[in-house]
């Protein structure tokens, strides 16, 4: 009996003993679990405390919605964390820091973008209040440059109300294609403007001309030059009608025509005392033809700054050359044609440059701008043919960016052109109706 008693008693002691020494660590690992969670709750209210002040002084709804939910299920996981229930806790609460750093994101994001936005609708102010100054200062009359800049406007106005109503993906897209069209505006003007001057220098020249012409048709009376006299005249009012009316190209035109026809009369009527001056003008006004071919060819009508230099710097020495054979300077003319020759040599060989990916995409862009002219000029135009030929010119336009697409550089450098003289064609029939 007393050793069942023993038994006994010794199986107590050893029934509490372990459960005491199975309840420590229980409530070691209960309290470890509590100051783990209290800890990440405390860091996810950071989070969210900075989330709340970067996405209240952005102008992020989305931002708004997620950082309200995020305290909401933070709210969630401390009530979890009063009642022990560690685990739920442990759980909302990191949802919670998901929703505020998803906050904290979109907040950033819209931010930047509304920065990008504000910056590139500036920056297309600027190119329109450059695209006015010009026009303005210069008393430009242009229609495609009045389309784009309206264009620009009105897709800057759009952008304005995308980003006022915090639709800042559409606006920035928006905002995008107005500066693009700014800047199309700008260069526009500016190829324009090079028109322009150089039209109106070509004009001061030909009236030279033209006045040298009068005195000396008074000295031997031919009806037939007389007749060509009067041609040239009514050649160079119309070039001053077109160029009054903001038709630059055309009267561009109109001026060579003029300049030809003046050239010829001059050629005619100049007393023949010495013959290598004048061979020597002859064969640079052919150079000049040469190169004002290659002007109209270049740049949408305007050439390069480099070539229309070379190019008014030759015509003027010749004009001095001509006023030197007429007053009996012969060596002086003979050295004035031949630096004239030298500078149109120059010019033409500006087109001779190698031919590179980059520079015949932006003949494309200056021949599908020339496009856009030439229609604009279609419906007033009568001459027959005229609506063929710009079918044709399209073609090719559109054979050219194949080819340009395709890595054909050359190809598609020799289509552009073809389509480029096309259209300048069209213009000079045309602007002569």
């Amino acid at each position: 009996m007393i050793y069942r008693k023993n038994a006994s008693v010794f199986m107590l002691i050893v029934l509490f003993t372990l459960a005491i020494l199975h309840s420590v660590p229980a409530t070691a690992q209960s309290t470890d679990d509590r100051e783990r969670v209290r800890a990440e709750l405390e860091k996810t209210d950071r989070i969210i405390h900075e989330a709340t002040d970067v996405v209240l002084t952005s102008r992020s709804q989305k931002g708004r919605l997620k950082i309200e939910r995020a305290k909401e299920i933070q709210n969630k996981a401390k009530e979890a964390f009063d009642l022990t229930s560690y685990g739920i806790a442990l759980k909302l609460t990191l949802e919670a820091r998901e929703e505020a750093n998803q906050a904290l994101g979109l907040a950033r994001l819209e931010t930047r973008l509304e920065e990008r936005l504000r910056r590139l609708a500036e920056e297309t102010i600027d190119h329109l209040t450059t695209v006015r100054d010009i026009m303005v200062e210069a008393n430009i009359r242009d229609l495609q440059t009045v389309r784009l800049t309206e264009e620009s406007k009105a897709l800057l106005q759009k952008a304005q109300e995308n980003a006022h109503q915090l639709r800042f993906q559409l606006a920035l897209k928006l905002v995008e294609t107005a500066r693009q069209r700014a800047i199309q505006a700008e260069q526009h003007v500016r190829r324009v403007l090079a028109i322009k001057q150089m039209n109106e220098r070509r004009l001061a020249l030909v009236e030279r001309l033209m006045e040298r012409a009068h005195e000396r048709i008074h000295e031997g009376k031919n009806e037939q030059i007389t007749r060509q006299l009067h041609l040239a005249e009514e050649q160079f009012n119309r070039a001053k009608e077109l160029h009054r009316e903001g038709r630059y190209r055309a009267a561009r035109i109109a001026i060579e025509k003029c300049e030809k026809t003046l050239r010829s009369l001059t050629r005619q009527l100049t007393q023949r005392r010495v013959n290598d001056p004048e061979t020597m003008l002859r064969e640079a006004y052919r150079l000049l033809e040469r190169a004002n071919q290659i002007i109209a060819e270049g740049d949408n009508g305007a050439g390069s700054a480099r070539q229309i230099r070379l190019v008014e710097q030759a015509r003027e020495m010749l004009a001095r050359a001509e006023n030197a054979i007429d007053a009996g300077r012969y060596e002086e003319a003979q050295r004035l044609a031949a630096e004239a020759r030298r500078l149109l040599q120059q010019a033409i060989r500006e087109e001779r440059r190698e031919e590179t990916a980059e520079h015949v995409g932006s003949m494309i862009e200056q021949v599908e701008e020339l496009r856009e002219s030439v229609a604009e000029m279609l419906p007033s135009c009568t001459a027959p043919g005229t609506e063929t030929l710009m079918e044709r010119a399209t073609n090719r336009l559109a054979t050219a960016k194949m080819h340009l697409e395709e890595g054909r550089i050359e190809n598609a450098a020799a289509e552009a052109k073809i389509a480029r003289n096309m259209y300048n064609r069209i213009k000079e029939i045309c602007s002569t109706l």
